[in-house]
């Protein structure tokens, strides 16, 4: 049998390709030369347009290396009443089950045995999918593991094609027990689209003493494995006197843009929660029977009943009330916000209950004057936090509104030396508003050039 002919008839060559293979995975290309090669429309693998040739040499390439896109060819479209769709089958796969399984797990903080579980397979094979598959603890014990490496290979390819600058901000904590120490790295960027993106890059235990050669090392570390150490425009840490010493080897390493003047971003809502904690310091006489008492109220499972309990028979809807954690942002703010609506029955219920305590409603004439005080902070803290939009032009507004505050409650003796303790934003305010001009200047800069 000869062997097939390079040619391709002019005949051939207007026939249309009928095959569900060259109609929805190929292409027909004409080459500098004049030939006429059949290319994959996912793959740059070519081959000759001979018809000769057959389907066999194309299918054998599609099942060996594009697995998946036969089977979205596969997939036949659903049928609406107006005779058109494009709409596929669903194709049902173990492995795809498996995976979106363990991601709905990690996301939701499900147990691990959740997939196995009567009531769940039962559902999900009735109301969903017959062919659905119990997955056994075990194997969804796994998965969460490849999936982590599949998407952290991704990120790190991504970085690494990366043409922009990146934005970092790092954090360390200690868990509630006090035993662990964590860190957590998360980067900011805009991607192709104009459209602002942050990934987790890193989230470790964190069990060296807090130095910043310590800091540095872990972070050179985090840099370079995802290929972003020269791509970095600025980096966000607390206020905690170890991070500030580590930005100078930082400096070294990434070399930053306008010789580092903007590369050291201090967190602001770190520092507005800083500036409230001082003040409350002061009026701690008049927040901490409401502390405590809230506290009591969670103190046992028995205890919270009754409250509950307590409130319905006042004919007020039944609230669990936030607890105030120094490190929680907004978190006084929180507990006087819900609590002032309760203020007589909790003080009524506190009595009866737990009289050491000595909540009184005296107390609640001062903590209404702080509770409007904590609304400047708080709405300047949710407008500073936000994450997918620019929040470095809002500091200046923000702290305007709270300099408006400040003069507000100046003249109130209760809350005079309270301000006067909150003003060491002042100090944090020039300093951040001097780096914004700094950045305009040198944007026009970079415009007129």
């Amino acid at each position: 049998m000869p062997p097939p002919s390079d040619e391709f008839d002019a005949d051939e060559e207007e026939k249309p390709l009928k095959s569900d293979l060259f109609r929805m995975h190929m292409k027909k290309i004409e080459l500098d030369d004049g030939t006429i090669k059949i290319m994959y429309n996912y793959c740059p693998k070519t081959y000759k347009a001979v018809k000769s040739f057959g389907y066999g040499t194309y299918w054998n390439h599609d099942k060996r290396n594009h697995p998946s896109e036969l089977v979205k060819a596969s997939n036949q479209c659903q049928i609406s009443k107006y005779g058109t769709s494009t709409n596929q089958l669903f194709h049902y796969t173990s492995e795809k089950n498996k995976e979106e399984l363990a991601t709905m797990v990690a996301v939701e903080h499900l147990p691990f045995s959740f997939g196995e579980k009567v009531g769940f397979v039962n559902y999900c094979q009735t109301a969903l999918n017959p062919a659905m598959q119990r997955v056994p603890r075990v194997t969804l014990t796994r998965a969460p593991f490849s999936i982590y490496k599949r998407e952290k290979h991704k990120l790190k390819s991504f970085f690494f094609q990366y043409q922009g600058r990146v934005s970092v901000c790092a954090d360390i904590w200690t868990d509630n027990f006090g035993r662990h120490h964590y860190m957590d790295v998360t980067c900011h960027y805009i991607d192709n689209n104009w459209n602002m993106q942050k990934r987790i890059i890193a989230f470790r235990v964190f069990d060296e003493s807090h130095t910043a050669h310590n800091i540095f090392r872990h972070l050179k570390i985090i840099f370079e494995d995802f290929h972003i150490k020269n791509k970095i425009f600025t980096i966000g840490f607390d206020n905690a006197p170890c991070n500030t010493t580590s930005i100078p080897m930082l400096k070294e390493l990434c070399n930053p843009y306008f010789g580092g003047k903007l590369f050291h971003q201090r967190c602001a809502c770190h520092v507005l929660n800083l500036c409230v904690q001082a003040g409350l310091q002061i009026l701690s006489v008049y927040i901490r029977p409401i502390r405590d008492s809230i506290n009591y109220i969670w103190t046992h499972n028995k205890i919270l009943k009754k409250w509950l309990k307590f409130c319905s028979q006042n004919n007020r809807r039944p609230i669990k009330f936030s607890r105030d954690i120094s490190t929680h942002w907004n978190s006084t703010y929180k507990l006087l916000n819900e609590s002032v609506e309760y203020k007589e029955i909790l003080v009524s219920f506190i009595t009866y209950n737990v009289p050491s305590i000595s909540l009184q409603l005296k107390h609640w004439d001062v903590c209404i004057k702080i509770l409007e005080l904590l609304r400047v902070f708080n709405d300047a803290t949710n407008a500073l936090s936000g994450i997918y939009y620019p929040t470095t032009h809002l500091f200046l507004v923000q702290s305007v509104n709270i300099a408006g505050a400040f003069s507000d409650c100046e003249l109130d003796v209760q809350l005079s030396q309270c301000v006067a303790a909150m003003k060491k934003i002042n100090g944090y305010s020039i300093i951040r508003i001097f780096q914004i001009f700094i950045c305009l200047h040198h944007v026009l800069i970079h415009a007129l050039n």
